[in-house]
């Protein structure tokens, strides 16, 4: 990990900053906030210190839970991502241009880097994000699948969940931990077969220990059909993936009953 001393950025003159990217955390004293942000060369730095405080507070935040589980999210994230909307409104209601935006704090944070990959993917998500609400980064839970005008949905109790981060995804596929490189361009999406994709080989068993063929079968249904995805759209909290007669939805808020 770089950048492992505490940050302790005050507030950031924009300009200043945009020279000063670094591999540890921005720590310069300049002015004071004004008391009403009303300039888009103000967020940079409002971004930047959102980004030094998501990635201080995910190294210190047991995350697994909230891999599986959207609704195991810590307190302390879900603040950090109403700051993250708030910045988010506040970019839109000046018209800023969000891309100098996200560059800006990207350069600027571009040394945060933890040993940890779910940060990671928080941390691209987080520093690429301002106004890019359609975007496929985060933590999805499974909710239907469509296929030949079949419709399939996950088993009670057994969560599938997908993790997207800037070159890959993993998550739990019912029994099974699994993993994949993707490339990403646009709404495409699709599995990069240059690189190799990995799960775990337990058995699906159910409460008793015995065989559940069923979830066996789901989950190898999910597994293949991912291979088949080419391209996605958002739709507010609605990830869908897609493909040849496909359509795999995935929300960010847990499912009834997940």
């Amino acid at each position: 990990m770089n950048g492992s001393g505490r940050r302790s950025t005050l507030w950031l003159l924009p300009l200043f900053l945009l020279a000063t990217a670094c591999d540890d955390p921005v720590t310069v004293v300049v002015e004071a906030e004004p008391e009403e942000v009303d300039t888009c060369e103000w967020l940079i730095p409002i971004g930047i210190e959102l980004v030094n405080d998501y990635f201080y507070t995910l190294e210190e935040t047991d995350l697994g839970p909230a891999a599986t589980n959207p609704a195991a999210m810590p307190e302390s994230v879900i603040a950090l991502n109403a700051r993250g909307a708030d910045l988010d409104q506040r970019a839109v209601e000046l018209e800023c241009n969000l891309e100098e935006l996200n560059t800006a704090i990207a350069a600027a944070t571009e040394g945060l880097e933890s040993t940890d990959p779910v940060v990671n993917v928080f941390l691209d998500t987080v520093r690429g994000g301002i106004g890019t609400t359609a975007s496929a980064y985060g933590a999805w839970l499974f909710v239907e699948g469509n296929q030949a005008e079949l419709s399939t949905v996950p088993m009670p109790g057994r969560p599938i969940t997908l993790l997207i981060g800037e070159d890959a995804a993993e998550g739990q596929s019912g029994c099974n931990g699994y993993y994949f490189p993707l490339l990403i361009d646009g709404d495409s999406l699709t599995w990069d077969e240059s690189r190799p994709a990995t799960s775990t080989e337990l058995m699906c068993l159910d409460d008793d220990g015995n065989p559940e063929t069923a979830l066996a079968e789901l989950e190898r249904w999910y597994l293949d059909n991912l291979h088949k995805v080419d391209r996605f759209a958002v739709d507010g909290d609605v990830l869908i993936l897609l493909g040849p007669d496909l359509e795999l939805r995935f929300s960010s808020e847990p499912a009834a009953g997940g």
